[in-house]
């Protein structure tokens, strides 16, 4: 009786739902160099979906950080982002469907945090 009790109560209490947006550890990305169209979220086996979480600009440059909803190309913005000063870490929890595309218009250091799936 005790076992049938605890494996109620296990499952009952132990049992958890996952979330494809609710992720603990995200993916990241991280360029300090002036770059036209870097992919993510576009490798062979997966969707292209994925989840743009935030954007951290860790040392400052003139110029500006965009992010699409692309899978090659720069089109669909999601964020552009002034990368003259160091900014703490914009989060968006944007889904997207085509992929997740930046382009770094100065050698800020720059950090993307996503997921994909």
């Amino acid at each position: 009786m005790k076992k049938i009790l605890f494996f109620l109560a296990f499952a009952l209490l132990g049992a958890q739902t996952a979330h494809a947006i609710s992720m603990d550890v995200w993916l990241s990305s991280n360029t300090a160099t002036a770059d036209t169209a870097q992919t993510l979220c576009n490798q062979q086996n997966q969707t292209r979906h994925g989840v743009l979480h935030g954007v951290c600009v860790n040392t400052g440059a003139a110029g500006t950080f965009t992010v699409y909803n692309a899978s090659s190309t720069a089109a669909n913005p999601i964020a552009a982002i002034n990368t003259a000063a160091v900014v703490p870490c914009m989060f968006y929890d944007v889904m997207v469907s085509s992929g997740l595309v930046y382009t770094n218009s100065a050698t800020a250091n720059v950090t993307v945090l996503y997921q994909c799936y």
